[in-house]
């Protein structure tokens, strides 16, 4: 019988509704006894050698978990971004590897746009200071005619231009791919180059993938040509940012506050100096999580798995 590991946490969710079917299919499923966020490389080591498939999150699948997995032919990607398998590594050994994107684009938006109006009304703010007794009454900002900068403009960044447009925000973006740009104008967006996007935008949101061109887009460069006093989110990749020069520019003043779902490093250790900040808002990568979406990706993401194994020699 050939084994997958179910790596992903969410994907636990149907685990044991979907071991029956994939008994039949002569696969068994394995489940970690126990994954914060990611197994780490010298865990995914320990199941490599007997598994013929994994269904992952931000595990690092690289090229040593994959030259350790003999009988490995399928792996999938719970969610979009697959900048954690080494995706050369696996062509070279006819590994099939999917994803299961389009399937929560509408949930991460609305948590952008949610990040969005906590830090202009400064919600979060004030909650904190009721809690503690204090009636805090401070003078927030209004979203009408903001200029929203987006960076990457496929189905997630397309996602927030809606909702940016239906707020009268004033959207403009950036992405490379001339499909996306076509679909995006179609929404509202107008279409700069990088250089423009980051000087005129007054909130600055990411939705690219996590590349060697796209590590650390927002560094001490990057953020010294950005409009001051501007708001940063990032619900995409923590290597988007390098986190350093983030620092910096939100105790500066460069930047007037940020809200982040990802970091370089996760969990977020809490000795970080982003925790210091006030002007911060922390998150759990947690922005696509949803019971519908989990629900969906689930079955997108089994069926990935239990075909390829199908067909696997």
């Amino acid at each position: 019988m050939k084994k997958a590991l179910v790596s992903c946490p969410y994907a636990w969710e149907s685990l044991s509704q979907e071991k029956e079917r994939f008994e039949k299919a002569g696969i068994a499923l394995i489940r970690p006894e126990a994954v914060t966020q990611q197994l780490t490389e010298d865990e995914l080591l320990r199941y490599a050698p007997e598994i013929a498939g994994i269904l992952c999150g931000d595990d690092p699948v690289n090229d040593r978990v994959i030259q350790s997995a003999p009988k490995l032919r399928v792996i999938v990607k719970w969610g979009v971004g697959t900048d954690n398998i080494d995706i050369e590594a696996a062509k070279k050994r006819r590994i099939q590897v999917t994803n299961t994107p389009g399937l929560f684009s509408d949930d991460v938006a609305d948590v952008t746009i949610a990040y969005i109006v906590l830090l202009f009304r400064r919600l979060h703010q004030i909650d904190a200071r009721v809690r503690s007794g204090d009636w805090h009454k401070p003078i927030g900002r209004s979203l009408q005619g903001r200029v929203l900068g987006i960076l990457g403009l496929g189905n997630i960044g397309r996602a927030v231009a809606q909702r940016a447009v239906a707020m009268k925000m004033v959207p403009i973006g950036y992405d490379p791919d001339s499909k996306a740009q076509e679909i995006a104008k179609t929404l509202g967006v107008e279409i700069v180059d990088p250089d423009v996007l980051l000087q005129k935008a007054e909130i600055l949101t990411l939705h690219c993938s996590l590349t060697k061109q796209t590590r650390h887009f927002i560094d001490a460069r990057s953020l010294a040509r950005c409009r001051k006093g501007a708001f940063l989110v990032n619900t995409s990749r923590g290597g988007l940012i390098e986190e350093k020069a983030l620092i910096q520019a939100l105790g500066d003043g460069t930047l007037a506050a940020a809200a982040l779902d990802v970091f370089e490093a996760e969990p977020l250790a809490a000795s970080n100096a982003l925790c210091a900040h006030s002007n911060v808002i922390l998150g759990s990568h947690n922005a696509s999580h949803t019971l519908e979406a989990i629900q969906a990706v689930n079955k997108a993401a089994y069926e990935l798995l239990l075909n390829g194994l199908s067909h696997a020699a």
